[in-house]
């Protein structure tokens, strides 16, 4: 087996860092083919090496692997993950802005995303070879555009009558007397970190994480005193 690449999925475990508590997968060859058979019995075919499953400097147990078993287990569990985000959490998430008919220059306006509350979302399990793999998705940080030119990294902040940790203050109206309904392109964007862990065993971590972004037009209108 060549430097980086991991265990094969049909042993059930496969490498990589984790989570506390975590080990690093490795598989270290047999030295020889008469300890190997003596262990490990026949091999499935002519192409299988012997291997030792190591948890760390840990003996997990012998195994023959043949070619076609070596994948990486990353790819499959981010292309899961990516999936539920586009199909599932991504088409659900919104901006939500107080006041919600338009914001005023001068007056921070507050803003959140609707749809996730940030907490750990466990994507339903899948068994591509047989073993249990369990996804998860948490939330890191989320990336705001109030549309105006400014952008600031926060969290998903918070509807009324909660007080969001997001808010921003519009300096110019987003409106013309051509166009009064203008708004400004606001969005935010999610970045999710993605883990899984296979049959109960330790998290591994996937990098690097995914994103989600939603958007929605911000119109901000300027208030002017009139005389009488």
């Amino acid at each position: 087996m060549r430097q980086g690449e991991r265990l094969a999925p049909r042993v059930g475990h496969r490498g990589g860092s984790g989570n506390a508590p975590s080990c690093t997968y490795t598989l270290v060859e047999i030295p020889t083919a008469a300890e190997a058979y003596e262990i490990l019995g026949e091999p499935p075919s002519v192409d299988a090496v012997p291997y030792w499953l190591m948890c760390g400097s840990a003996m997990i147990r012998p195994l023959w692997v043949t070619p076609d078993q070596v994948v990486d287990l990353d790819d499959v569990v981010r292309g899961e993950a990516q999936r539920y985000v586009e199909t599932v959490l991504g088409p659900q998430l919104s901006i939500g802005v107080a006041p919600a008919e338009f914001a005023v220059t001068g007056v921070p306006a507050s803003f959140w995303v609707d749809g996730w509350d940030g907490q750990r979302i466990a994507v339903p399990p899948i068994s591509p070879f047989g073993e249990t793999i369990e996804v998860f998705l948490d939330l890191e940080t989320v990336t705001w555009d109030f549309g105006d030119g400014t952008t600031a990294s926060g969290d998903l902040g918070a509807a009324p009558p909660a007080a969001s940790t997001v808010r921003h203050n519009y300096t110019d109206r987003s409106t013309t007397p051509s166009d009064p309904d203008r708004g400004y392109a606001t969005d935010a964007t999610v970045t999710i970190a993605v883990a899984y862990r296979i049959d109960g065993g330790p998290e591994v971590a996937v990098n690097p994480p995914l994103t989600a972004t939603t958007a929605r037009p911000v119109v901000v209108r300027e208030l002017q005193a009139v005389l009488e």
